[in-house]
């Protein structure tokens, strides 16, 4: 029988269901799921400090157990190598603009707090904060360079779960096995 992971990275570009699945894998597992945007954003849309924001990764991959969901690749040396599984979530572009729409739309008219207690507004959803805009920046860098790193993983061998649809998704949640 195949141990469950106890250390586990959700990764994918904004709108993609990095922190859903990160808390249905959590209630799963009963493993505490971190959402980097919430250790990354201080109230008022204010970035948190690089070397303070890498200090906060740091201590949470010497845990013996973790999942983390978000991007910032520029600090994925500190976990990546720690992690037992990584999932990346690849969704079609539109999907993922779809997706960032509606949920930016939804928070906005609810305020429902994001973003280490942040909330999206009209004003910025028609800015250049907009994720949408984000999305678009983004998208095919991660698709570029989640690709090379799948197809060549560095470092320790980890499962490496690559979903593209939201069925895959479904599937891989529902079948996921704790031990």
């Amino acid at each position: 029988m195949k141990k469950t992971p106890k250390k586990i990275i959700i990764t994918g570009t904004s709108g993609s269901g990095k922190t859903t699945v990160g808390q249905l894998l959590s209630t799963k597992t009963g493993i505490a799921c971190t959402d980097l945007d919430d250790l990354f954003w201080l109230p008022e849309w204010k970035p948190r400090d690089k070397t303070d924001f890498e200090k906060k990764i740091l201590s949470l991959a010497t845990g013996d157990e973790w999942i983390i969901s978000g991007n910032y690749s520029d600090l994925s040396h500190i976990t990546w190598p720690k992690a037992d599984m990584i999932i990346w979530l690849d969704f079609p572009l539109p999907t993922l603009l779809w997706r960032t729409f509606k949920r930016s739309l939804i928070r906005s008219i609810t305020k429902e707090p994001c973003c280490g207690g942040n909330f999206e507004s009209f004003s910025r959803f028609f800015s250049k904060q907009t994720i949408f805009y984000w999305v678009l920046r983004s998208y095919h860098r991660r698709k570029k360079n989640y690709g090379k790193y799948f197809s060549n993983p560095i470092g320790k061998p980890h499962e490496l779960v690559h979903l593209k649809t939201s069925h895959e998704v479904h599937q891989f949640v529902e079948s996921f096995h704790c031990s």
